[in-house]
This record gives structure tokens, sequence and C-alpha cells, in this order.
């Protein structure tokens, strides 16, 4: 269907002006280096929750149930008209997905747009977008390395998705990340609201339990395999959103949210994402839960640009052992040469289903979500 469509974008603009898009309600934009689809995960489900016609546009998660979400493998319900105009319009692949799933959402209450790496140079970016909030779900460390810029160059270009008199949504920022978002937001009128870390939510037997008002004693059932850090900016979100949010809207959005990956379990090996520190720190919270039946260690791998000399002290420091691995061929991952600064405190294991099955315990499987699939696939 998308064969004709390159990586070359076009004139989107001109294309959502013909396809006759009006969109009424209000716009959503997700935008950082990691943990933007899961975030949106999470807020499609508690404004759904909350009773309001949501649509969703994820760039890394495609393929979710039609009637849930909409993503790019939902295009048997989108009139071929639209793809005609995209190609007259020279759109590249992802902004001639963005379109179609755009006008499938022209009646909804809310529409989320994760963006790909970028503000302005998002294939989802249009002159007249107009976000209600932007969040920022992390500054870019993962990506410095494979784009070739700064990470404060990558914030900046994220923020640059604020329209005047909007509001930003983010952790705290880095020393380095701070002054450039902090002037744009000061330039433009941008209302900055900072999420707290520390509140981020814990395990307790089977269920997650948040500790900060107005949610403290929250409890989510662990079935919802929540990714802490990225359900607590979908909350905070929310809050921004709806003045009026329910508790119980909270929890029934957040467990009803599709993730894979996340703590899900095969035997004695969990698995989950771990691709910054911010997510690291998540897990380590959790690891007196998960090590219940005795020691954890982890297999962690990296993908190039990851901030791997935050991630692995973070992990040390609350599980019993930590592994390194790769996938094997995938030159954008860390190979054993690349740990070498590691390997002496974090032994580098080769074939991950003969080393679990000759060291048997509890293991947690953890990293860029790529490593993850390959390892979750190898291990079978």
């Amino acid at each position: 269907m998308f064969e004709q469509f390159g990586n070359e974008m076009g004139d989107l603009n001109k294309a959502i002006r013909k396809a006759g898009i009006s969109f009424k309600g209000r716009i959503v934009s997700i935008t950082g280096s990691s943990g933007k689809s899961l975030t949106a995960h999470f807020l499609y489900g508690i404004l759904s929750a909350s009773g309001y016609k949501t649509a969703a546009y994820l760039n890394c998660f495609p393929g979710f149930p039609s009637n849930l979400l909409l993503s790019y493998k939902d295009y048997p319900r989108f009139d071929e008209s639209l793809l005609k105009i995209a190609s007259k319009c020279g759109l590249s692949l992802g902004q001639a997905q963005f379109l179609l799933s755009f006008k499938a959402a022209e009646d909804c209450d809310f529409f989320i747009i994760e963006h790909d790496i970028g503000g302005l140079s998002s294939s989802c970016y249009f002159d007249d977008l107009y976000s209600d909030l932007t969040v920022l779900t992390s500054t870019g460390l993962d990506h410095v390395e494979l784009l070739g810029t700064t990470e404060s160059g990558i914030a900046l270009d994220c923020v640059s998705l604020c329209p005047v008199s909007s509001r930003l949504l983010s952790y705290d920022l880095g020393e380095l990340t701070l002054p450039p978002v902090k002037e744009y937001c000061e330039a433009n009128d941008v209302t900055w609201t900072k999420a707290d870390l520390c509140h981020y939510p814990h395990l307790e037997g089977d269920d997650f339990v948040f500790e900060y008002f107005p949610y403290k004693d929250l409890h989510i059932p662990y079935i919802g395999r929540i990714a802490v850090e990225d359900a607590g900016l979908a909350i905070e979100a929310a809050r921004i959103l709806l003045p009026d949010l329910k508790e119980e809207d909270v929890k029934s959005g957040l467990a009803i949210s599709p993730l894979p990956y996340h703590l899900s379990k095969k035997g004695d090996v969990y698995f989950d994402l771990a691709s910054s520190p911010e997510q690291a720190y998540g897990l380590s919270r959790s690891a007196q839960t998960l090590a219940k039946n005795g020691p954890v260690s982890v297999i962690y791998g990296a993908r190039k640009g990851s901030n791997v000399s935050a991630i692995l002290p973070l992990l040390d420091n609350a599980f019993a052992e930590v592994f390194l691995s790769t996938v094997p061929g995938d030159s954008s991952y860390w190979d054993e040469d690349d740990f070498a600064l590691f390997v002496a405190d974090h032994p580098f294991v080769s074939d991950i289903k003969s080393h679990i099955a000759s060291h048997p315990g509890t293991y947690l499987i953890v990293g860029e979500k790529g490593f993850v699939f390959h390892a979750e696939k190898e291990i079978g």
C-alpha cells in the first residue's frame, strides 16, 4: 500500500488542506528520546477511561487493534483517495501514515501524536499544529551519537513543538539541557510543569503503589505491566488536561494500556525496557519485590548512544549481579569491545539461552526494545 513512499519529506500542510481535515479537538504532542510510545499508551488509556474519545498516532509500536488505537497498521479503514493526495504532495512514508491517521481522528476529543525525534523536523509536524500540551519524555541522550548533535540541541529541537502560550511537561532536566529549554519557554510564554522523579510508584505484592498526592496509595494491578516513569508522566499530563480527573479513571486507564515487554515473564525470566537512566531507576525501585523468591541477576544490552555509565550503577545497586550482552550481527548495539570499560565488573554473555541454562536462577533481561525482543526470541 505504501510502496511509493520514501524518506524524503514533502508538503504535509498542502496534503492536510487537500484532504479537508478540520480537527476541533485538543492535540497532545509526545516528543523526546525514549519513552514516547509508552507515555502515549498510558495517556490514551487514562483519557479514554475518563470518557473522552481519544486517538493516538504511534511510531514505535504499530499494530494494536484498530478499535483501540490509530496506528499505521489500521489502514483498511481509510479512503484510497488520501493515498493519492499523499502521493501528489510528495509525502514521506511517515507523513503519509500520519495524514491517514489524522483524518481518521477528525471527530475525536483528543489526538495524541508521538513525534519521531525532532520538533519542527518531525514527520508529524505541520504549520497549523497547535498542541495544548507537549510532553518531553527525555532529553535526547540515547540519540546524541546517532544524530551527530548534542543533548541540549536535541532537547531544544523537541521543545520547539511547543506553540506560543501552550504548556510543556517534563521531568527535571540536567544542567546541559536546562538553559536552552528554559530560555525557549520564557521567550514563547510556555508554561513549564516539571514532574517529580521521586514520585514513581513501586511494587508491593502484585500491585504498583503510587506515593504522592493526590494518588497516594493508588494501587495498579501488576498485570498492567506498568513502566513506572512513563506512567508517572502520563498521570501528570492527564491532570493538566483534565482538572476533574478521577482516581478510578487513572487506575482503570493504566490497567487497560496494551504494553508489550513490560515486566512480562517466561518461567524465571522477566523482560523489561531500560534504555534510559529514568527507566533503570524505575526498575531499581521494584528490585526488592522482584527478588522475593531469591536474588535476581540482570542481563543488559545497550544500543549505541545509550547512557551506559548512568544506567549500570542503578542496576548494580539494586540487583545481585549484572551481565552484559548484545544483538549478534547488529552494529547498532554495543558489543563486547564497546563494553571494554565495564566487563571487568560485568561479565559479557554471548549466548543468553545457554548462560541461563547453565546458571539457573531468576533473571531480568533489560535494555532497548530491540535487544529485549532478541533475547525473548532466543530464549523461546
